[in-house]
Parts: C-alpha cells; structure tokens; sequence
C-alpha cells in the first residue's frame, strides 16, 4: 500500500493511476492526514463498465438513427438537410 500527499498526486496523477492499475492501494494525504484511497477495480467490474459503456452508445446511436429512417441514402439525407438550410435563409 502506498501514500502520496495531494500535491504528488496533483504533479504525478499519471504515475499513480499506473501503479493503482497495477494493482497497489494508494492512498492520498492532506498535511498528514488520510483523505482518500485509490483502489484498483475488479476486471470484472472493468469488462461491466466496459459493457455498460458500449450499450449506453448502441442506445444513443439508435436513437438518433431512429429520427433519420426513411429518408433513404446519405446522400438523399445531406441533400434534404441542404434544402432545409436554404430555406431557413
């Protein structure tokens, strides 16, 4: 288990995520004082994130995808998009 004061993390943020990634426990001290612990997660909590992460966009995407069918190729799309422009002048 390691400590850093929070200026080093402040100045060294990349290098204790490394070591925090590798697996040690950091924890952050203010003059003295413990005021936080950097723990490193589980994989399996890090594949869940990851997962959740990936569904949260493929909802997004369809979402906005949604607003759009029917309107036929991109092209078709870009030049509709182009007329609504025009018009707005």
């Amino acid at each position: 288990m390691g400590t850093v004061t929070a200026k080093q993390l402040k100045n060294r943020t990349g290098d204790v995520l490394r070591r925090v990634r590798s697996g040690e426990v950091v924890t952050v001290t203010v003059r003295g004082t413990s005021v936080a612990q950097f723990v490193p997660l589980s994989r399996k909590a890090r594949v869940q994130r990851m997962r959740d992460t990936r569904a949260s966009m493929r909802a997004t995407v369809r979402s906005i995808a949604g607003r759009y069918r029917g309107l036929g190729t991109v092209q078709e799309f870009l030049a509709e998009k182009a007329r609504e422009i025009t018009q707005e002048r």
